[in-house]
């Protein structure tokens, strides 16, 4: 027990020196990836789809 009670202190102990995000920050770079991964999957699909008419041309 004597264990768990002190690892439970070292954790709040840490936990009060980390230093959060802001939320506007938080809000900016979720959007950002938001975004990208909008942008890689159509870049991916129209790669897909390209590909996929050029194999039906083929065989």
């Amino acid at each position: 027990m004597e264990k768990i009670t002190k690892f439970v202190s070292e954790s709040v102990g840490e936990l009060k020196k980390v230093e959060f995000p802001k939320i506007d920050i938080v809000r900016a770079t979720t959007l950002s990836v938001i975004a990208m991964v909008f942008i890689v999957s159509a870049i991916i699909g129209v790669i897909d789809f390209v590909f996929s008419r050029i194999f039906k041309l083929i065989f």
